[in-house]
């Protein structure tokens, strides 16, 4: 065979084969790398969006923080004003009680300090008409010993 022919024939067949692969094999290889080019830039905008997303979100969420954080404190301080004036009316409370009592038992101090001085006075009366008794008895004169008991009366 004349090496023309076959160089010949190898150029039929491989323009053909060209045409082939362009016509049938290449569209849907370039359609599937296009395919893929397009999904790695939706993946990669995704990122990107995600990146900005994950950003904002801590930025929301370090406010919410701050915010919490304000808010609790106020809470403490609110709570410590609380307990402060809750302490203080505990001790106008307790001050008022104590005055009360202090007030009741000096009452009973006296009613009982009264009830001792008549206790007192009826027993130095009783002594007392006794001695003057035992005076009248040995007496010789009635009445100065009467004087004597008059005045020892109207002194108690």
């Amino acid at each position: 065979m004349n090496i023309n022919a076959t160089i010949l024939g190898q150029i039929i067949s491989f323009v053909f084969f060209v045409f082939f692969c362009m016509k049938y094999i290449w569209p849907p290889i370039l359609s599937v790398i296009e395919q893929r080019k397009k999904k790695i830039y939706e993946d990669l905008q995704y990122v990107k969006n995600s990146i900005t997303n994950v950003k904002i979100l801590e930025e929301r969420a370090v406010r919410k923080i701050n915010k919490a954080k304000k808010k609790a404190n106020k809470i403490i301080q609110q709570a410590d004003q609380k307990k402060i004036l809750i302490i203080k009316k505990a001790k106008i409370k307790a001050e008022k009680e104590k005055q009360r009592i202090i007030f009741k038992t000096h009452n009973e101090i006296n009613i009982e300090k009264r009830l001792i001085k008549e206790k007192l006075k009826k027993k130095f009366v009783s002594i007392s008409m006794l001695i003057a008794k035992k005076i009248i008895k040995n007496s010789i004169n009635e009445s100065v010993d009467e004087k004597i008991i008059n005045k020892l009366a109207s002194e108690l």
